[in-house]
Parts: structure tokens; C-alpha cells; sequence
């Protein structure tokens, strides 16, 4: 439910995106073949809105770059995933805009070069919180770019992917050569009702371009499901384990026991309680499990910048579930020695050292 109700940064319902795999044609050409299939998608009935970016959601291919914000080259230097889009994008997939304007369709080549910034790179880039108006370097482009916006963080490759620092650029300004155009997307919004028959003719509209059609909801549902799917083997993995430490914690205070059986015997003789000798036992089953655990919290946090890209929702030093995380561990340890324990205080003085 918490990866359902997610904020993605765009709105996916009724969203169509396409990809296009032509054979045999330049960047140039490619660019025009695909632009002109995304006004010939936009006349057709049921279709409110056509867009043209870089790249597609929710695809593992990306376009990073290094961007050196200021006014002068070398200050800074940071890697950037790169978004190109054109003027449509924003209100097609339903962007938030926090701050500037978005991308207009007058920022065209001749004009001043322009970029918007997600909040990410915002914060990383500008911490006074005034982006924008800076400007910033771009590998690639020659002349400084002038940000004139920043948008809300998009998750643009996965439910769990986090937001990168990003820089978006007006599709007209970007050199043919500069985006990579096997990824150059359309995205369609169309009618509930017609969406069916608007990806029926979009597959048929131009077949030399190869268009593949992805409803963008159906990706996302089955990246949740991978997801879930993940979660429920790691989890199933956590549990498994936790069954063998208390199988193991439970095995080894059996034979402690066992080794030490004159030793309780002795004890008892001498006048020690049930209680007193069950809890002998207990408090050093326990004191191996608290170390044991120490030792494990640790080890976890020398290993937690490895399996950080791996977590989703929590760091990996959260307190919360590092917490619940010892107290399930030393609850079960608990019992797992409370078992052996309770056998010894049961143990009869009288036959133990008659044997």
C-alpha cells in the first residue's frame, strides 16, 4: 500500500508513453521522423495531450553528464542525470512546478540557452535557495545556461528509485548528437474510453519507425510487484534465519547443560533454588546473545553504506527498525534459553550425583 500511494512527481493515470527502435536513420532524421509522428498523434480524436522527452519512465537507460553550477567553470563539479523535453512535457504528465516557469516553446535554439532543475539538485546546488537565475555549465554545451526553473523531484526509473540530481533541457537547444535518440519518447494522454483504440493506431501510424506502445500505470504496477515480490523473499530469508539462531541458540544451551550437569547437581546440594539455578543459566545464555548482538550492530554499521541503494523508506541506520531489530533478537534468545534453563532448575540433585 505504501508503494501504491507513492508520489511519483507526475501524474501516470491515462499515460502512454512510446519508444521507437528505427533502423538505418541518422540522429537528424530520427528526430524528425519521431516529431512528426507526435503531431500526427496529437490530431487524433481522444488524445488531450502529446509530449516529446528524454528519457522514458520507468526504462534503465539514462543520460548523465557532469554540471558545474556558478558563474564560472571549475568551482564545482557534479554528475547530473539529463532530462530533455519540449514545451508539452510539463503539462502532459502533470508536473509540479516550485519555483520560475517551465520550459516555453519560444526557448528555441536561437535563444538564450535555459534549464529547469528538480529540487534535488536545487537544494545540492544552491543551499541559500535562490537557483533560480544562476546559471550553471553543462558538459556538451558551450555557453553558460541560465536556470529559469525548478520542478518537484520525478521518479523517472522506479517506484524505489531515488530522485537524482537532474537537469532538464528544451529538447529544440539540445544538439542532435547530445541525446542519445533511441530514447527519445513520445507520452500520450488520451480518454479512458478511447485510450485502447488511440495504442491500436498508434502501433499502426508509422511501422518503419517501430514504435513499441507502454501503458505507463501497467509499469509501474509491475515494478511494484517485483518490488513486493523482493520484500517478501527477504523477508522470508530474514525469518528463516531467525528460526536457525534460535534452533542454534536453543541446541547449544541443551549441551551446556548437559556439560554441566554435576556442576548443577552440586549446587542444588548445596542449597541453590530451581529459580536461582534456572536463572544461572538463563543470564549466560543471555549475556552471550547480548554480546553477540553488539557485535552484530557493528558489523551492520560498517556494512550499511553497502546496502544503502538497496532500502527504500528507511536509511540504513534507522533507530526504529534497528531497534525492533535487537529487541525481536533478544526476545528470541530469550526463549531460546529459557527452555534449557527451565530444564536444569527440573534437574534432581539425588540422581545426578548418584550417577
Amino acid at each position: 500500500r505504501f508503494l501504491s500511494e507513492l508520489d511519483l512527481g507526475f501524474n501516470y493515470e491515462q499515460l502512454v508513453q512510446v519508444r521507437f527502435d528505427p533502423r538505418g536513420l541518422s540522429s537528424d532524421d530520427r528526430r524528425l521522423r519521431v516529431t512528426d509522428f507526435a503531431r500526427s498523434v496529437s490530431q487524433m480524436p481522444g488524445v488531450n495531450a502529446v509530449a516529446l522527452g528524454v528519457p522514458p519512465l520507468f526504462g534503465r537507460a539514462s543520460v548523465t553528464t557532469n554540471v558545474e553550477p556558478g558563474d564560472r567553470r571549475g568551482e564545482s563539479r557534479f554528475s547530473a542525470e539529463i532530462v530533455a523535453t519540449d514545451s508539452a512535457y510539463f503539462t502532459t504528465l502533470n508536473v509540479k512546478l516550485s519555483a520560475g516557469r517551465r520550459i516555453a516553446s519560444a526557448d528555441t535554439r536561437m535563444a538564450m540557452p535555459v534549464a529547469l532543475l528538480n529540487q534535488t539538485a536545487a537544494r545540492l546546488w544552491f543551499p541559500e535557495g535562490l537557483a533560480v537565475g544562476r546559471r550553471l555549465f553543462v558538459d556538451g554545451q558551450k555557453a553558460p545556461i541560465t536556470v529559469v526553473g525548478v520542478i518537484g523531484d520525478m521518479r523517472l526509473h522506479g517506484v524505489t528509485a531515488s530522485p537524482q540530481p537532474t537537469v532538464v533541457l528544451p529538447l529544440s537547444q539540445t544538439a542532435a548528437g547530445g541525446i542519445n535518440p533511441g530514447l527519445l519518447t513520445v507520452f500520450i494522454r488520451a480518454d479512458g474510453k478511447r485510450r485502447a483504440a488511440v495504442m491500436r493506431e498508434v502501433e499502426l501510424l508509422d511501422p518503419s519507425l517501430r514504435p513499441a506502445v507502454q501503458v505507463v500505470d501497467e509499469l509501474i504496477r509491475d515494478d511494484i510487484v517485483v518490488k513486493r515480490f523482493q520484500a517478501a523473499v527477504a523477508v522470508s530469508v530474514a525469518a528463516f534465519g531467525l528460526l536457525l539462531a534460535a534452533i542454534g541458540t536453543f541446541g547449544l544451551q541443551s549441551y551446556l547443560v548437559t556439560q554441566r550437569v554435576r556442576e548443577i547437581g552440586v549446587r542444588v546440594a548445596l542449597g541453590a533454588t530451581p529459580s536461582e539455578v534456572a536463572f544461572a543459566v538463563w543470564r549466560r545464555g543471555m549475556t552471550a546473545a547480548v554480546i553477540a548482538v553488539l557485535i552484530g550492530l557493528g558489523l551492520g554499521a560498517l556494512a550499511s553504506e553497502v546496502v544503502r541503494h538497496q532500502l527504500f523508506g528507511i536509511t540504513a541506520l534507522d533507530p526504529i527498525a534497528l531497534s525492533s531489530a535487537v529487541l525481536i533478537l533478544l526476545v528470541v534468545s530469550a526463549v531460546a534459553n529459557y527452555l534449557p534453563a527451565r530444564r536444569a532448575a527440573r534437574l534432581d540433585p539425588i540422581l545426578i550425583l548418584r550417577d
